[in-house]
């Protein structure tokens, strides 16, 4: 028996046999290199596109985009048409509602006491509700309203709505206020004597109005702003038998100027206060001011004016018009009397600590002026 492996070798001789031959006969063979460049520019043919029609392209409208061409028109002219004017309508003036007065203050000016500043005057106030009786300054408030002048013997109040309350020291004062600002005849102060031009009697002028003060209550003065800037004193609401209207001034009318000084500024003003009161008479004061939109020039000449004599059979309203001699011996009566009820030098102290207790020490500077001031009965 012969040994196995022989067969194994046999099938292995003819696998190598196999294997050579399929390695030799499939062996591909590697072609020769040639460039790609071409040797000249290859231009595609052109092809003749006129003949081709279009319109089948445009009528069949595969995505519906297609629209016809319009025929242009001539442009139409439109006239614009007029409108016709609104109808006018007539202004309707509101009717001015009538002013309403709030109940005067229930307080009572018990005394003031005046320095050489006007604004570090010092007004003694009581409180009619309360009964209590306190200090009040310049800008000082009282309920709604405001102080705003402290005056030799009265003080000026404006009220939350505008309206200006005065109280008195005592009733002789209010009735001297009354007389001298509103006499019933202006006739022996100020007389006209042509056209824009007036003759003052500086003597009479000075009784019935003897400050500036009382010059500005009387025409009722207040400063006029344009875009933020002084242009003048406006002058205010006048009473028919006034001293504005015997001076030919009217309500509205804006003071500028007074002896080519501008009154515009308070120094420029106290300047005009001076040289009026260092005019004599035969002097002549030119007086400039504005009437609707109108500049107009006034001249008062300083000169004495007789007194007419009173028409028989015609009654004067009023107080009667007293003499300076009569006025000064009131004046020293009403000082008595303020002497004999002023309070004593205890009571002065006791005063003193409940204002320490009150106000603690702001109102010290009030309290040293007031304890200078009030005469003191011992």
């Amino acid at each position: 028996m012969k040994h196995p492996f022989w067969l194994l070798n046999d099938a292995l001789l003819v696998l190598l046999c196999i294997t050579l031959g399929f390695i030799l006969f499939s062996v591909p063979t590697i072609p020769k290199r040639v460039s790609l460049k071409p040797d000249s520019e290859v231009k595609p043919p052109k092809k003749d596109v006129s003949g081709l029609d279009l319109s089948k392209i445009y009528m069949n409208d595969l995505f519906g985009t297609y629209q016809q061409p319009s025929t242009p028109t001539a442009p139409v002219e439109q006239k614009m048409a007029i409108p016709e004017p609104p109808m006018p309508q007539p202004v309707r003036v509101p009717i001015a509602s009538p002013p309403k007065f709030l109940e005067p203050l229930q307080i009572t000016l018990k005394g003031i006491v005046t320095l050489n500043n006007e604004t570090e005057n010092i007004a003694i106030i009581q409180d009619a509700k309360s009964s209590t009786t306190k200090n009040y300054m310049i800008g000082d408030k009282i309920e709604d309203a405001q102080l705003i002048r402290i005056l030799r013997n009265k003080i000026i109040l404006i009220r939350s709505n505008g309206q200006q309350e005065t109280l008195y020291v005592n009733q002789y004062d209010a009735e001297l206020d009354q007389q001298l600002l509103a006499p019933n005849d202006w006739s022996s102060v100020v007389q006209k004597i042509g056209e824009n031009a007036y003759a003052v009697d500086p003597m009479s002028f000075v009784r019935h109005i003897p400050n500036l003060s009382q010059c500005i209550d009387a025409l009722n003065l207040i400063t006029v702003y344009k875009q933020g800037k002084s242009i003048g004193c406006r002058v205010g609401a006048l009473q028919p038998k006034s001293i504005g209207i015997a001076l030919g001034l009217q309500q509205g009318d804006i003071i500028t100027s007074i002896n080519g000084i501008p009154s515009t500024t308070t120094d420029s003003r106290f300047d005009i206060y001076q040289k009026i009161i260092a005019m004599n008479v035969g002097d002549v004061i030119t007086l400039i001011f504005t009437r609707n939109n109108q500049e107009i020039m006034l001249h008062y000449t300083l000169q004495s004016i007789e007194k007419t004599a009173t028409t028989p059979g015609k009654e004067t309203t009023g107080l009667p018009i007293k003499s300076a001699e009569q006025i000064e011996v009131e004046r020293i009566e009403i000082l008595r009397q303020r002497q004999q009820f002023a309070p004593t030098l205890e009571e002065l102290r006791m005063r003193h600590k409940r204002d320490i207790v009150q106000y603690g020490s702001t109102g010290d500077r009030q309290r040293n002026m007031l304890m200078n001031s009030i005469p003191v009965r011992t």
